[in-house]
């Protein structure tokens, strides 16, 4: 028996390895003729030693199994066994070669393997009787067998720092968690260990941050669809955002901390999605402490597990209570922000008509109020004339796109700047222009150009789902596609006279 300790030896080993199972195609079994189960059955009066005489073993020629355990019953007779991602049992005789990929085998008294085992990334079980012709490898896992036990060829066993535990473990989740769409196997207790580590996690971030996780439960209350459409749009920018600070040698290190905060945003959304769940089951008082507050966060993780057991609906929903909680910690902070720094006052030849000479005049002594802009007045644009501008804006770019022969990436890029700058530099396109369209923000202030930069790139989650975002207006009762929600813009049709800004 080998094991390797030093890196040379290790590879050295794992070729050792690799070399019977690779040459099993180009070479035949060492072992002599007589050794071998017979491909048919022979000499039918003398019985084997699992006392199955060979013509009363039922063929069953090759297996494959992928993702499947699978088991060979005594008196059967296969010509090959590979199994991937599966456990294997045989009990039954094998003419020639047996792999295990991802899984466990184990030889019962009555097997018979007449080529070679090969088993990768899992546990090998050997009883006493078993018989091997030829070579055996067992690569990442750990052998049971009995003293006295030999193979035909030779023995290769490399488990490295004693690793196979581990990598049982995992295997054990990526079948039957990972192939089956469920993040908690309930059969695996490392697993629930890990639920609890997170769910400790998400305790002590809505006791130490009460108020940030409520900001985020009133915004998943108040605004669900585009906290998630927030969450989608982050999610999409993150990668190439990051693509882009490494590209730049100065933004590289910039990319660690982007990553933390990501992580972070994470954390806190998920912790807001958990208690806003459980305040759904169990609605909290209005004078609630931080111990209700954890209540609804207990109820909220108990049933999130509960979905998260079962296959395929599992993964849907850990994806979609990651993407509202990204969402939801993404608005607070937006939010947040916003509070600290508010938007400029509007000029007063921007602001609607003020009151008549007959009106009463306005309480001084009262709160000033946000005063929408003269545009917000016009009423807001329908789904047809968005439509006719939109049309004409995209036969302006592929005009452009055909000159400058334009295509993926950079034609992508030249939409962005033509919609990003139009928008921030004269509020519209040429195709509003000539439907007589404005893009505006919805509390009245003026448009900006970081208004813009985020509504472009929003309009990347009304594309997405079939154009959905964009038929949004039809029935949206302000009149906003998806990317217009997340922008807080809104597209109003305004006489032909007025002038551009």
């Amino acid at each position: 028996m080998m094991n390797p300790r030093h890196p040379l030896l290790l590879a050295l080993a794992a070729l050792m390895a690799a070399w019977p199972v690779a040459s099993l195609a180009q070479a035949p079994s060492d072992v002599p003729a007589e050794e071998q189960a017979p491909e048919t059955p022979e000499n039918p009066g003398q019985p084997d030693e699992s006392g199955v005489e060979p013509e009363q073993r039922m063929a069953v020629g090759e297996v494959v199994r992928f993702g499947s355990d699978y088991t060979l019953a005594e008196g059967e007779l296969a010509s090959e066994v590979t199994v991937i991602g599966g456990d294997l049992v045989i009990e039954g005789a094998v003419n020639r070669d047996v792999a295990v990929i991802g899984g466990s085998a184990r030889l019962a008294g009555t097997a018979e393997i007449g080529g070679d085992l090969a088993v990768i990334g899992g546990p090998l079980t050997v009883e006493d009787g078993a018989v091997i012709a030829g070579d055996f490898a067992v690569i990442g896992g750990r052998i049971e067998a009995p003293p006295d036990f030999a193979p035909g060829g030779d023995h290769v066993e490399i488990n490295p720092f004693g690793v196979s535990r581990a990598l049982e473990a995992i295997l054990a989740w990526l079948r039957g968690g990972f192939l089956l769409g469920r993040p908690i196997v309930p059969t695996l207790l490392w697993t629930w260990g890990v639920v609890l580590v997170f769910a400790l996690v998400y305790l002590a971030i809505n006791l130490v941050c009460e108020r940030p996780v409520r900001k985020c439960v009133e915004t998943l209350s108040e605004k669900p669809l585009t906290t998630f459409l927030v969450g989608v749009l982050v999610l999409l920018l993150i990668g190439p955002v990051t693509g882009l600070l490494m590209v730049s040698i100065i933004g590289l290190p910039v990319v660690p901390l982007l990553w933390l905060t990501f992580l972070l945003l994470g954390l806190f959304g998920k912790a807001g999605v958990f208690r806003w769940l459980g305040a759904m089951i169990l609605p909290e008082d209005a004078d609630g402490g931080r111990l209700i507050a954890a209540r609804s966060l207990g109820i909220g993780i108990a049933a999130v597990c509960l979905f998260y057991m079962v296959p395929v609906l599992g993964f849907s929903v850990w994806t979609a209570a990651g993407v509202f909680g990204l969402g939801a910690a993404v608005s607070t902070v937006h939010a947040g922000l916003r509070r600290e720094h508010p938007a400029l006052s509007v000029p007063a030849s921007d602001r609607a008509p003020g009151p008549g000479p007959d009106d009463q005049p306005a309480d001084v002594s009262a709160e000033p109020t946000a005063e929408p802009t003269g545009l917000t007045a016009h009423p807001r644009a329908g789904f047809g004339r968005r439509l006719g501008a939109l049309l004409l804006d995209a036969m302006l770019l592929l005009v452009t796109a055909v000159l400058l022969d334009l295509d993926g990436a950079p034609f992508f890029l030249l939409v962005l700047a033509y919609s990003v700058v139009l928008w921030g530099w004269k509020t519209t396109t040429i195709g509003g222009i000539i439907c007589h369209l404005r893009v505006v923000r919805v509390d009245g202030a003026p448009l900006t150009l970081s208004d813009s930069l985020v509504r472009g790139l929003s309009c990347i989650v009304s594309a997405l789902p079939a154009g959905l975002g964009w038929f949004w207006i039809l029935w949206d009762p302000g009149k906003q596609a998806w990317h217009d929600r997340i922008a807080g813009t809104c597209v109003v049709q305004v006489p032909p006279s007025l002038p551009l800004p």
